[in-house]
């Protein structure tokens, strides 16, 4: 289990079949283990990894940090949780890599120590999810997604992948906690063989750090279509910065 800057959201999973290109040290110690890219002679390094995710689960625990949600009945009970059962990673250039080590027995918890990396994309997902968003008028509503994976697009042949990307990552921990940078998010799923419930988010920048939470100043786009069965409706909401429009159908009595 690995947590982030953000409060409540942590990541757990396994890695399979890594292949690793390029020029990098690594160093594997009982404490931590470590992986650092090389210069190819003159020039910049490269460092390439690959592989695959099996049962990579993320989860968002957002009443831990919502003061709104600490005060209404059944607020600890909006978790979004996403259950990656296979897909595949894709790391372009990796910088610099630290994990320590878990050990029960000095109290010692898995942590991503650092990690800085450019150009990583997850596709191929299959998987299952159940999201929680805060929609206008409506407030928090569930989507459950039983299945996610590729759809047929709008022109004959086309596919249309539910994927995650990123154009930079950078991790790192000092004294004061940890810090998360991001550039260039990508997040889309869509659900396939059932309600055509979908999920897009588009962030340009990103820092979480124990103090504070900074956006840069290009538009952040979200676009989301829910069914919930328990509020019994049809709800749909787009989001581009200042921008903010939504529609829906109001639950049934």
């Amino acid at each position: 289990l690995i947590e982030l800057a953000l409060k409540g959201f942590s990541i757990e999973g396994l890695l399979k079949d890594i292949g690793i290109k390029g020029a990098g040290e690594i160093e594997i110690k009982p404490e931590q283990v470590s992986l650092v890219k090389l210069p190819d002679g003159d020039k910049p390094g490269q460092l390439r990894i690959s592989g695959f995710a099996k049962n990579l689960v993320f989860r968002d625990d957002p009443s831990v940090r919502k003061d709104e949600l600490k005060k209404i009945v059944g607020g600890s009970a909006i978790k979004t949780e996403m259950n990656i059962e296979s897909a595949k990673i894709e790391v372009k250039d990796l910088d610099s890599f630290v994990f320590v080590r878990p050990n029960p027995e000095v109290g010692r918890k898995a942590d991503l120590k650092k990690l800085k990396v450019n150009d990583i994309s997850l596709t191929n997902i299959e998987a299952s999810a159940k999201i929680w968003a805060k929609f206008p008028i409506f407030g928090w509503l569930r989507g459950t997604f039983p299945q996610i994976g590729t759809i047929a697009g709008k022109i004959p042949d086309e596919k249309v992948n539910s994927e995650l990307r990123l154009g930079t990552l950078d991790i790192d921990t000092d004294e004061s906690g940890k810090t998360t940078s991001i550039s260039n998010l990508l997040i889309q799923l869509f659900e396939i063989g059932g309600q055509t419930q979908k999920a897009k988010f588009k962030l340009p920048s990103l820092t979480l750090s124990p103090k504070l939470i900074t956006t840069g100043k290009d538009p952040i786009e979200l676009e989301l279509y829910f069914k919930d069965l328990d509020r019994g409706g049809d709800f749909s909401f787009s989001l581009e910065n200042e921008d903010l429009s939504h529609r829906g159908t109001r639950p049934k009595k």
